[in-house]
């Protein structure tokens, strides 16, 4: 017998979200409410790695039916184990847990953070109570039956459906009797058909020739059947004509050929007939080349895109480089960026990106406290910053992501929290130069910045410069390094005459105000700083300004908060209040939103060793422009202070 060719999903090789194995030192005892429904409640509170590792019952086995990622060997032995419990056979239960499923769902692991699951990880669920019903199906082939029938007729989801098809053709009922059974069905067709990798290999070839010259399937059923050929084993020529024909007759529906593309994917190009590929590979691009720029970042537009490559690999060398060379300029160049943990820094200072074409930057923050990722016109870095800077002092919230609306900023994110991420796709300008990216956070924009060098040549520019030349070498930066000691020297001599003017500048446009006040105008955010200079001398207010984080107000310090039961960790500021029971925690000390709210006793509060001034704030100021911004806190932003010079007071 030839080997078995064209396809390449199946079981032992099926996609899905993980399948979790843990090997417990120790199980863990908790206590459980006797009520069974709270007895669920708290175990769908457990993270899955610690849920495995719990003493086994009822309740831990029911969590072990429903929760997504785990191995099926725990889905076998909740099944077995409630049986024992139950005193029922193994096949009650697997129906019992099934028709649960269909009322109450799967579950996520709690740090998936509250979403709905997605229909691979419901499928990956259902995985492995269709390997269980492939060994049972042999053995009992007449309760399968009369419980696939039930899961048909009776089941809400229509994946639940799809597996009482699969039940009836691993029991070895004729393709003909399911056919004519899905047929009575409202969405029958559609459901036998998707079954898909579910489906016995030996009959696959049976129900995709049987659908095939079928005249009655509706636009759903035809997509689904689209979706099966990717599992049908060998008929690849057959196979091939059909799915390149849905891509060729669709003109209008998407769904069709993101099904067709998805299919021949699956699929080994092996056997595909060369006539006619360059043609094909052509109405690919043209429909890749339709697309927005914004679509050209989604899955099916890379998946088109993937295949179009697939074609290109298959053409002779004259045609795949017609095609690859209509191809330049039009894939979306994929960046990733990622805000570095307590460093106020992006991880990339230079990138390089080809004027014109379409990009997807994917900003990841891993850091404690909010950023955004914001790109503007090259030199307008610092009008942007301190633009931005100036939001903190304003009210509504439409302001509170500190993005300004002014034409220098080109594209941007939103505000994006502690381990959370975003994309952003947009068209690189057709103009080259050396655009900022920079966080628009108050503050931050003087620290965490990069280089986006736009070129219409690629390659070249990377060729040429290797290495890459030095961010603010690119942005026209001038920054100082500052060092305590001579500053302080030059403080306590007093022999220079300070500049109140460059002093209030210096606190206005080096973020200052975003978070402090004096003389009533500023932020609420930090410490009131108009009477600071009765407080601490020069050299203390220098030192402050110079090391924020090497002593923190523990009124202003960020925290983490973990809380014991779960693990789940937020940072923020907390808010002050006279109960010591209760912690309130804000994530952005600068948003006027709603405090997350602790009982005391439940979380565990770790003070962070990084201020929420940053560091270096000053770098871009003089020696002269920091001692006078020194001197503008001494006087609480009083020009009359002795401090400044009697020629700048008659001014």
């Amino acid at each position: 017998m030839p080997p078995v060719t064209g396809y390449t999903a199946e079981k032992s090789q099926r996609p899905g979200p993980g399948d979790l194995v843990v090997n417990c030192e120790d199980l863990i005892d908790i206590h459980l409410p006797e009520n069974l429904r709270h007895a669920d409640f708290v175990m769908g509170i457990q993270y899955s790695d610690r849920l495995v590792c719990l003493v086994r019952n009822e309740s831990v086995y029911r969590a072990f039916l429903s929760r997504v990622g785990l191995a099926g060997q725990y889905r076998k032995e909740a099944i077995e184990g409630l049986g024992k419990i139950h005193g029922t056979q193994f096949m009650e239960e697997w129906m019992a847990a099934i028709q649960r499923l269909d009322r109450q769902g799967v579950v996520l692991d709690p740090r998936k953070g509250g979403r709905n699951p997605t229909t691979q990880e419901i499928r990956s669920v259902l995985d492995d109570y269709v390997d269980l019903l492939s060994v049972w199906a042999t053995d009992q082939p007449t309760i399968v039956k009369r419980y696939s029938q039930k899961l048909i007729k009776e089941s809400q989801l229509p994946q639940i459906r799809q597996l009482g098809y699969a039940g009836l053709l691993e029991s070895g009922v004729d393709i003909d009797d399911v056919w004519q059974m899905a047929r009575k069905n409202n969405d029958g067709i559609q459901d036998l058909l998707s079954v898909g990798r579910w489906a016995p290999i030996s009959v696959r070839d049976k129900l995709w020739k049987k659908a095939t010259v079928s005249k009655s399937l509706n636009p759903d059923a035809l997509v689904a059947l689209i979706l099966f050929a990717q599992y049908v084993p060998g008929e690849d020529q057959d196979i091939f004509e059909f799915l390149t024909s849905q891509i060729e007759t669709a003109e209008k529906d998407s769904h069709l050929v993101n099904a067709a593309v998805v299919a021949l994917l699956a699929r080994e190009p092996v056997n595909w007939p060369l006539a006619g590929m360059d043609t094909l590979g052509l109405e690919l691009l043209r429909r890749y080349s339709a697309l927005d720029v914004a679509d050209r970042s989604s899955s099916g537009a890379k998946r088109l895109k993937s295949l179009i490559d697939r074609i290109a690999d298959l053409l002779p060398p004259e045609k795949r480089s017609l095609l690859e060379r209509q191809l330049v300029g039009m894939e979306v160049a994929e960046v990733k960026i990622t805000a570095l943990r307590e460093q106020m820094a992006f991880d990339r200072d230079v990138l390089v990106l080809q004027a014109g074409q379409p990009v997807e930057i994917t900003f990841k923050n891993d850091d404690q406290m909010p950023h955004n990722l914001v790109v503007v016109r090259p030199g307008s870095m610092e009008k942007v910053g301190v633009a931005a800077d100036q939001l903190a002092l304003v009210s509504s919230e439409s302001e509170k992501q500190y993005v300004p609306q002014i034409p220098e900023v080109l594209h941007h994110t939103g505000m994006i929290d502690s381990g959370k991420s975003a994309k952003l796709v947009f068209e690189v300008p057709a103009e080259e130069g050396v655009y900022p990216i920079l966080c628009s956070f108050p503050g931050h924009w003087l620290k965490m910045f990069s280089a986006m060098v736009v070129t219409a040549d690629r390659e070249a520019y990377l060729a040429k410069n290797d290495p890459l030349p030095e961010r603010d070498a690119l942005l026209g930066v001038r920054n100082y390094t500052h060092r305590f000691e001579p500053l302080a020297t030059r403080l306590l001599a007093g022999n220079e005459q300070r500049s109140f003017t460059r002093g209030q500048t210096a606190f206005y446009s080096r973020a200052c105000v975003s978070c402090h006040a004096v003389g009533g105008k500023g932020g609420r955010v930090g410490p009131e700083l108009s009477a600071l200079g009765n407080k601490q001398k020069p050299t203390d207010i220098l030192r402050s300004i110079l090391y924020p984080s090497e002593k923190i107000d523990p009124e202003y310090a960020k925290v983490e908060v973990e809380h014991l039961e779960t693990g789940k960790l937020v940072a923020g500021v907390l808010i002050p209040q006279e109960d010591p029971d209760v912690v309130y925690l804000v994530d952005d000390p600068l948003a006027e939103c709603e405090p997350q709210v602790f009982n005391r006793k439940d979380v565990e509060i770790t003070p962070l060793k990084i201020s929420p001034m940053p560091e270096e704030l000053l770098r871009r100021s003089s020696p002269a422009e920091v001692l006078d911004l020194v001197a503008y806190l001494l006087s609480g932003g009083n020009p009359e202070h002795p401090v400044f010079s009697d020629a700048e007071k008659n001014d």
